[in-house]
């Protein structure tokens, strides 16, 4: 009998066990989260500031956030944490919006307004600085990466480049799978940016079922550079290692500031938010 045959009688109730999973609540307590981010030695040998950044919030409902500041934009540092401090906030104040679209089994289509309110705030907060700065928004455009948890669902969106994946829960073989998909460096040739230029079109958005859900990550393409390939569509295992390990904010950021690791990439910023999931119970 061969291994395959063997597990065959357990292979069958598959699609059966996703189900239950899919249909599963998960609490939005005890959840796990870290971010840091590092600059990369390119940035350092020209005085470039880290222009990235990521956050994580799990007081209350779960969410992470994570901006990478346009190399060419001359406030780029700027736009990444203030763009990524507001729309924590902003998830944060909407609470009882989320509750009502995030914590029912089913997805409502109310869910395609949120990733147009998002979307509008993060094109006001560009708007503001520039007005604040006297000047263009274009001087803080900034990508934009964010998940935020529900008790039935997993809301995410994207705008630009980077990488938004999760760890699928009762998936056989690999459990990392990329959510959107990103538009730049090694993935294709341009981006798009939250500044005035920015379409609704140009915004990837979705959710996934939470019970099934087991880990959410967002990452700067230069931290891709080296935790994804594109080619393999494969991630490397030290994202699990962190999982596993409960990583903290200072050992994520040794890790991206280490030199060997990042040694033949281009050298860019490196920024990484991670949201760990408890284990799915039914209530």
């Amino acid at each position: 009998m061969t291994v395959a045959s063997y597990y065959q009688p357990l292979l069958a109730q598959l699609p059966h066990y996703l189900e239950l999973l899919a249909a599963t609540p998960l609490p939005l307590s005890d959840w796990h989260g870290v971010a840091s981010q590092a600059v990369g030695y390119r940035h350092l040998q020209y005085g470039v500031p880290c222009q990235d950044h990521g956050l994580v919030h799990c007081q209350g409902r779960p969410l992470l956030v994570l901006c990478d500041g346009a190399g060419s934009a001359p406030c780029a540092e700027v736009g990444a944490h203030v763009l990524s401090e507001g729309m924590r906030r902003l998830l944060i104040s909407l609470e009882p919006l989320l509750g009502h679209w995030l914590d029912q089994p089913a997805a409502p289509d109310e869910l395609v307004q949120l990733a147009m309110l998002l979307v509008r705030h993060a094109k006001g907060i560009n708007a503001d600085l520039g007005a604040t700065g006297r000047r263009s928004g274009d001087d803080f455009r900034s990508t934009l990466l964010l998940a935020v948890a529900g008790r039935h669902r997993v809301f995410w969106l994207q705008v630009g480049d980077g990488l938004l994946a999760l760890r699928e829960r009762g998936y056989p073989g690999s459990p990392w799978r990329q959510l959107g998909k990103a538009s730049k460096g090694e993935f294709a040739n341009q981006t798009a940016f939250i500044d005035p230029q920015l379409s609704f079109a140009q915004v990837t958005w979705g959710t996934e079922p939470a019970g099934r859900v087991d880990a959410v990550v967002a990452m700067s393409d230069g931290a891709a550079e080296r935790l994804y390939s594109s080619a393999e569509r494969r991630f490397a295992p030290l994202l699990d290692q962190w999982i596993e390990q409960q990583a903290t904010g200072r050992e994520l950021y040794e890790c991206l500031s280490q030199s060997e690791l990042w040694r033949r990439t281009t050298g860019d910023d490196k920024s990484v938010a991670l949201l760990v999931a408890p284990i799915a119970k039914a209530v």
